[in-house]
């Protein structure tokens, strides 16, 4: 608004109505109008009409003084091409115009048309910018229901044809880049004509519906799932490190298509798929090309017969057809009841007696041989069979318990394996309960092992199931346990009786640092626990020892028993067996010492000096021999020299600090590296360092002292 001119009234009075006019008029536009100063540098709001504040929530004095991006507001997801459409038009002076996302007061949405205009004052100067903005986001979601129409099937909501191939191209770009492989999978349903003659066009609607649906879910989000014509699907796998996970993945399709389908009053209904499968880049460089490949190869596998899939290249046809012969062995071997239970003895460390086993399946094939477990178990969870794999374990379990019964034996607990696919069952606690009752198994005599793979997906309905197992009187273990999911949380809440330390971790046991503080954190946490730990794979007197110094509970491996037949086992009963647990006992009444040297000499002259003084000596020419002495021995103290080949001193010093720490460790070497010595000194891997040579006196008084201490 202008002040009046006192020379000229009228003039000004004129001019100062106008500007009046003006403002209604812009005030009463449905059109949201924002004015800005252009000439200083953060361009602030100066005004802003009211159909500005009816369609951002805002009032005028909210908005003069601060610069339009904070209509951006927060999670706005901004098009950055728009914006430098309108940052380029202010740079340049000139008009522009852009389609912005912006937010509400509220937090609300909106789409907006924006159009900018330069203001200029008699002098031709830029002095402000006016915008104004039109709402279309009806417009716009109009225009995504039309988008997603074109490329969307109506029926099933499922990305069609055109979308797939869309979608297949960008995932050949990524996995061009990253080195990964890409597959596609054509699937037609087999006999789907029969559905929709038999029971209406309805019914093969609901079918298509409700395979479609379960295909969505059973997949991963990164892959795609589409319709492509009346009884066609086509799945895009992306993101695969090699062409082996292509299969799994077509075994699940498989297995998610043929369950039945609900259809109401009628009843359920099963159908089967046919499928061809194309794999980037081998098969195909373009979308078209691995289209193409994967429809020959659907075609084919139609031609075979119902319910299986096809590679298009010859090499992975091979590869599926074997899987498929190893399918049809496993069925006439659990028809011909060739697939067995062997029981591999869990031992008490105390009593050194079998008080469990652990049910492990054998098959051995007439034509193939032994076919180990790793081959066939994952084919019987894609084919549907592990429920009667398992079946047949708890018979067995069942059997051998009868077995123990009528013999007079002491009964024992029975450790069986939980496919995660048989977990996944809603009705499984009654299927196990009722299993056991078939076969005269007790649940209270039953340790269900699973893996922490079960936890992970669900926790919540992992926990239901296993509480309800456990009401019932059946243990829980975990297995592998060390492994897997890394967030303990679960332990919590989930009933767990058994952690089974993996046999990963006893390999290096009694050398590795790093494997031994793993195996001792798991014994501690499961008895701060409340649970008994027991560890698989056990193969040496010296991991038997160490374990069995930590508090062990049960162990399992070869220095025992491998897994043995039924009869095996019996007989090891009847016959009272105790397991030799290796107690390492040593005589108590004489201190031991080991002494460390490549020196033969050296170590004769320390006997020499030590032996008079009523010390159990032990030698070792080197680290490594050190570390298996103290394996299978109780020292007191350890004397070590320096500079020795392999292992150093001071090295396997911190090695025993960790794996041994209640034993005394010494240095006494004519080699000294002062900073390493330093270091072990001050983190507690040296207690005492002497030089050679030594004064015998001095040596024997620093053995004393260092004796006394440990047993004050």
């Amino acid at each position: 608004m202008t002040s009046e001119n006192p020379e000229c009234p009228g003039r000004a009075s004129a001019s100062a109505a106008l500007g009046r006019l003006k403002q209604a008029a812009l005030d009463i536009s449905t059109t949201a109008v924002v004015l800005v100063d252009y000439r200083q540098s953060d361009q602030p709001v100066v005004y802003v009409n009211r159909a500005f504040e009816m369609l951002t929530g805002y009032a005028a004095a909210e908005v003069v003084g601060r610069n339009c991006r904070f209509l951006q507001g927060n999670g706005v997801d901004v098009d950055a091409r728009e914006l430098d459409k309108i940052r380029q038009a202010l740079n340049e002076g000139d008009e522009g115009w852009a389609i912005l996302a912006n937010q509400c007061k509220d937090g609300t949405p909106f789409w907006n048309e924006l159009q900018i205009a330069p203001l200029r004052d008699d002098r031709g100067a830029i002095t402000h910018y006016v915008g104004y903005l039109s709402d279309i986001t009806q417009l716009k979601s109009n225009e995504e229901l039309l988008a997603h129409h074109f490329t969307h099937d109506t029926l099933t909501q499922l990305p069609n044809r055109q979308l797939l191939l869309d979608r297949t191209e960008q995932a050949i770009a990524s996995a061009n880049r990253t080195e990964q492989s890409v597959a596609l999978v054509h699937l037609d349903l087999d006999q789907f004509h029969l559905v929709n003659e038999g029971l209406g066009r309805w019914a093969g609607d609901q079918v298509l519906v409700s395979i479609g649906e379960r295909l969505r879910q059973n997949l991963r989000t990164s892959d795609t799932v589409a319709r492509t014509s009346s009884d066609q699907f086509a799945i895009l796998l992306t993101n695969l490190e090699q062409e082996a996970d292509v299969a799994p993945a077509c075994d699940c399709i498989l297995q998610v298509v043929r369950r039945p389908v609900s259809l109401g009053e009628v009843g359920e209904r099963s159908i089967t798929a046919s499928m061809g499968v194309a794999v980037y880049p081998r098969d195909g460089t373009t979308a078209d090309a691995l289209s193409e490949a994967a429809e020959v190869a659907m075609a084919d596998a139609k031609r075979g017969g119902d319910n299986h899939y096809r590679y298009f290249t010859e090499e992975l046809n091979r590869r599926a057809a074997e899987r498929l012969r190893l399918e049809e062995r496993l069925r006439v071997g659990l028809a011909e009841d060739r697939i067995q239970t062997w029981f591999q003895p869990k031992v008490d460390f105390q009593t050194g007696e079998v008080v469990g086993v652990e049910a492990l399946v054998r098959w051995q094939d007439p034509e193939w041989g032994w076919i180990t477990p790793d081959r066939f178990i994952p084919v019987a969870e894609s084919v549907g069979l592990i429920d009667v794999v398992t079946e047949r374990v708890i018979r067995a379990c069942g059997q051998l318990h009868q077995r123990f019964q009528r013999a007079c034996l002491s009964p024992i607990a029975f450790a069986i394996n939980l496919s995660p696919r048989l977990f996944q069952r809603p009705d499984i606690t009654r299927t196990l309960l009722h299993w056991f009752q078939e076969y005269q198994l007790p649940p209270e005599r039953v340790f269900l092992e699973i893996t922490e793979s079960l936890l992970v997906d669900d926790e919540v309905l992992a926990g239901k199931v296993l509480h309800e197992l456990r009401r019932n009187g059946i243990s829980i273990s975990l297995d592998d346990f060390g492994t897997g999911y890394s967030n303990l949380s679960y332990l919590r809440s989930i009933p767990v009786d058994e952690l089974k330390i993996d046999k990963l971790f006893m390999g290096e046991l009694t050398r590795e640092v790093g494997n031994a503080a793993i195996v001792n954190s798991i014994i501690a946490l499961g008895h701060n626990l409340g649970m008994r730990v027991v560890a698989e794979g056990v193969e040496t007197e010296a991991q038997v020892r160490y374990l069995r110094a930590r508090g062990c509970d049960l162990l399992q491996g070869y220095h025992f028993s491998p897994a043995v037949p039924a009869d095996g086992l019996l007989e090891m009963r009847l016959e009272n067996q105790v397991m030799a647990t290796g107690s390492g006992q040593t005589d108590e009444r004489r201190p031991t010492v080991l002494l460390v040297d490549d020196e033969p000499n050296v170590l004769k002259a320390l006997r020499r000096v030590l032996t008079p003084e009523g010390y159990r000596i032990l030698i070792a020419g080197s680290g490594e021999q050190a570390l298996e002495v103290l394996a299978l021995e109780q020292v007191e103290v350890l004397i070590t020299d320096q500079r020795m080949p392999g292992m150093s001193g001071t090295e396997l010093l911190s090695r025993v600090r960790r794996l041994y720490p209640d034993t005394l460790r010494i240095v006494l070497s004519g080699y000294a590296e002062l900073e390493s010595l330093t270091d072990a000194i001050n983190q507690g891997a040296i207690y005492k360092y002497l030089t050679k040579p030594w004064e015998d006196d001095d040596l024997r008084a620093l053995l004393r002292e260092a004796l006394r201490e440990r047993v004050d």
